[in-house]
């Protein structure tokens, strides 16, 4: 029970329960003495503090006796009543050290001292709490001037200090929202629109300019007289909020650059104060300057298409995905005579003569279901009625989806091809004909004796008169250079072979530069010694092939380059003629021709023996097809390209030209790669896993018992199984950086590891590479370095650098505290993945330096993405 009034002392009454406890506690123990002594100060200070409401304890004397109010042994806690009496730095030994300053400056000076939200640890419940509170330490003086103690008001704040630091957190976290905000976001201030608030978005789009508390008039002068300022105006004047899509915004976004043209999606929102007063603008919006442009750029690329088909001699023509034509260049119009309604759709089957439609409209099926290529041969009907036979050939541009969404095709005109391939054949029935009649030249050539019976129509066909008799020698001076020679082999050839029957056919050169190829057939008798045959005049039919085959040779190239990049090269020269796609392929400017020598720089160094020489294509012994890689000088980019050639021969057989096809298989030959890397790892993986566990149980069973390793081993087991799964999971869904470090070092010694660096979103094929190198690096680790000793360390940091293109990533694997390490004399497949596999899909540079202390792993690589799409790498 209370007594407010504690009976006895008229000092005490009214004071609560901390009256009665003074009255009933033994003063005589404390230097205080009996309280029927104390000193009138004593009494008064005691009755002021008891009826106080605020925390009060008073400090007596030297020691520091503590007498306090009821709301002081609240703020006690279970230290009361046990406080009461005892000298203070007893009381509160935990903050002895503050309570004896505090008794030297306050009751040794007579000073005063204030802390506001001091932190201190205390034990009021019997283990530490971290509390903060507001003191205020006075001295209490006598009669004489002299401080006699020390009275100290006490206001805990531990609860507003926690509240003020979760709302300096909040603030914080909504700061940190409105500077990661995707779009643009700045708060101005007041009619003079001051910057109040910037996020990095706003600052990226105006270069960087420090802003903040200037007017926008002031921070962005050159935007003046585009509308922006007037719209801000508007917006402050009327509390009506402003929204735009598109604008144009020509924008200084470095010092002294020229201002840039920029396209804006725009949102100025008022600002109110309480009383619904406009006090600022809140701007918000996003730059969509890129796909202003994309949409620009395709309308170019359309408009750049009709103008490059609008160009060629042969019909061209677009289809949807369902196979409806819906475009046409004037070549079609000119030679239909139709108009495009008349073509439109299904319309362009009117031109197809009735007897070549079925198997057409059948290939142009198959091509819309299965998406693959469309090729046939037609007749087409021109505008005078005559039919003419075309090649018709379409390839399928796939959409987004990998779907084909719309066709282009074309239509070359092939009726002289097959009217010269018609006369070809009857050419040589001609030819039929007449050797059956007997217009041919017999010969007989002794070749023991060097002679030969001549006839007029031989001489004829060698360009002599039709009087004379020809040696041997005269005969043979007519062949063109080599021929002789070559004619001689082949009978040669014949006899080795065992054989008797010899053709061939050479070139002869008359006098008058007349050319002839003739056709020598032979029987060989008397043990070679004898050669009876004929000679036939197959000029007329070796001219037409070569002009079949040339032309034959330009329509297949030109039809390949309808949807692949096409070539001429002139061997002579080294000049080299491209489609317009060969110089996108290559990373160059549309040239007229350029000198083969600067496309053999592009080719890797390492595919010099692949690709062709001037040796090789004088020979005509360069390889048809090959594949190789380049380096695009637009980009740096490392592409492959397939390329595919054909000789074009003069008379005499020499190469005088290479027509050819080139093709990107980057995405192709990446996949494949990517492949056999996976086949490989395989196996690889398998030796790694089972040398790790080889390498931990041999860790784990050493230096200590049976049950004790067992253990070990079964958890190690665990966290590799768990190491593994996390990488399968990294080939199809993104994985933070330091989530694919630290589950791929899991199998590893914990207290032997130090990761640290900013975390950064990797895609599948980077954080599967990423996974791969660093159980590699781990594995050898174990079984040779760091980790095969104790002592040993391995640290794992990396950082984000600015670079030209965005960022770069610099990390590194660092061994420190093993044994002395030396580079490997062989370089194996584990070497392979990390020296050459981290690096390539990371598209940079990995050293691996094998010092003396540890190995020590570094990767740099570009990650221009960062800048784009935040930190997803």
């Amino acid at each position: 029970m209370t007594d407010n009034g504690a009976s006895g002392h008229a000092f005490l009454a009214g004071g609560g329960e901390l009256a009665n406890l003074i009255q009933a506690f033994e003063w005589t123990q404390t230097p205080l003495g009996s309280i029927e002594t104390w000193s009138p100060i004593l009494r008064t200070s005691v009755s002021i503090a008891l009826r106080s409401p605020v925390p009060i304890v008073m400090l007596w004397g030297e020691q520091g006796i503590m007498l306090y109010n009821d709301a002081y042994s609240g703020f006690a806690g279970a230290r009361h009543p046990q406080l009461l009496g005892s000298p203070v730095l007893q009381g509160w030994p935990e903050v002895a050290d503050f309570n004896d300053h505090v008794m030297k400056v306050v009751f040794g000076s007579g000073e005063t001292l204030a802390f506001r939200d001091q932190e201190l640890s205390l034990y009021r419940s019997g283990r530490p709490d971290q509390a903060f509170m507001n003191l205020d330490y006075s001295p209490i003086i006598d009669e004489s001037g002299t401080p006699v103690a020390v009275i100290a008001i006490v206001v805990e704040t531990t609860a507003k200090v926690a509240a003020e630091a979760w709302l300096a957190s909040e603030r914080d976290r909504m700061r940190q929202m409105f500077e990661q905000a995707p779009g643009f976001m700045a708060l101005l201030d007041g009619p003079e629109h001051v910057f109040d608030l910037t996020n990095a978005a706003y600052m990226q789009l105006i270069g960087h300019r420090n802003v903040i508390g200037m007017p926008v008039r002031k921070a962005l002068p050159e935007i003046e007289g585009q509308g922006f300022f007037e719209l801000l105006d508007g917006v402050y004047s009327t509390g009506q909020p402003f929204v735009g899509r598109g604008l144009t915004a020509y924008i200084q976004r470095s010092p002294g650059a020229a201002r840039e043209e920029r396209f804006l999606d725009l949102i100025y929102q008022p600002v109110r104060d309480p009383s619904g007063k406009v006090v600022g603008i809140f701007v918000e919006g996003a730059d969509v300057t890129e796909g202003i442009v994309a949409r620009e750029d395709l309308r170019a690329s359309k408009e750049q298409f009709e103008l490059f088909a609008e160009a060629m001699p042969n019909h061209v023509w677009t289809a949807d995905a369902d196979g409806m034509l819906d475009w046409f260049n004037s070549r079609v119009f000119e030679y239909s005579g139709l108009s495009f309604a008349a073509l439109d759709g299904a319309g362009w089957s009117s031109m197809v003569h009735p007897d070549d439609m079925t198997a057409a409209a059948e290939r142009w099926s198959e091509s819309l279901g299965t998406g693959k290529a469309y090729e046939t041969e037609f007749r087409l009907r021109r505008h005078d009625g005559t039919y003419r036979w075309h090649l018709a050939r379409a390839v399928g541009l796939p959409d987004a989806q990998g779907r084909v969404g719309r066709w282009i095709g074309t239509n070359t005109d092939i009726d002289d091809q097959k009217k010269i391939s018609q006369q070809l054949l009857e050419s040589e029935a001609r030819l039929s004909l007449a050797i059956g009649a007997g217009q041919l030249a017999v010969w007989d050539y002794d070749i023991a004796g060097g002679r030969v019976s001549s006839s007029a129509a031989l001489n004829r066909l060698f360009g002599f008169p039709a009087d004379v008799d020809p040696s041997p020698e005269d005969y043979f001076s007519r062949y063109a250079p080599g021929e002789a020679e070559r004619l001689a082999q082949v009978g040669r050839d014949t006899m080795l072979s065992g054989g008797s029957e010899l053709e061939a056919e050479v070139r002869v050169l008359w006098p008058d530069a007349t050319e002839k190829w003739l056709l020598i057939r032979a029987q060989l008798s008397d043990a070679g010694r004898r050669a009876i045959g004929v000679v036939i005049d197959t000029t007329e039919r070796k001219q037409a092939e070569q002009e079949l085959a040339q032309n034959e040779l330009r329509f297949r190239m030109s039809q390949q380059a309808a949807g692949i990049a096409s070539l001429e090269l002139d061997i002579a020269t080294g000049t080299v003629i491209g489609s317009d796609h060969f110089w996108e392929i290559w990373g160059l400017p549309k040239l007229e021709r350029v000198n083969i020598g600067l496309l053999e720089n592009l080719v890797l160094p390492e595919f010099g023996e692949v690709r062709s020489t001037q040796q090789t294509r004088e020979a005509g012994t360069a390889v048809h097809s090959v594949e190789y890689r380049i380096r695009r000088p637009d980009n740096g980019q490392i592409r492959w390209l397939s390329r595919h050639i054909e000789f074009l021969h003069d008379e005499t057989g020499k190469p005088i030209k290479m027509f050819g096809i080139m093709q990107d298989i980057t995405d192709r030959q990446e996949a494949q790669a990517r492949q056999e890397l996976l086949t490989h790892e395989l196996e690889h993986r398998i030796k790694n896993i089972l040398a790790m566990v080889s390498a931990i149980a041999s860790q784990t069973l050493r230096n200590t018992d049976l049950e004790t390793a067992a253990a070990n081993f079964s958890e190690r087991l665990a966290a590799v199984s768990t190491a593994h799964d996390v990488m399968a999971r990294t080939r199809w869904t993104s994985a933070g950086l330091s989530e694919v470090v630290g589950s791929a070092m899991s199998p590893f010694p914990k207290d032997q590891i130090s990761i640290s660096g900013p975390d950064v979103a990797l895609t599948p094929k980077k954080a599967l590479t990423l996974a791969l190198a660093v159980n590699e690096l781990g594995t050898n680790a174990m079984k040779y370095g760091a980790f095969s000793q104790d002592t040993g360390m391995v640290q794992i940091d990396w950082e984000l650098r600015d670079s030209e293109q965005g960022y770069e990533l610099v990390w590194t694997w660092r061994e420190s505290g093993g044994p002395s390490v030396t580079a490997p004399a062989r370089r194996g497949f584990g070497r392979f993945l990390v020296e050459r596999v981290f690096a390539a899909d990371f598209g940079g540079t990995v050293v691996v330096d094998y010092q003396a202390g540890g190995v020590v792993c570094t990767l740099v690589a570009p990650m221009p993405e960062l800048s784009q799409h935040g930190k997803v790498a």
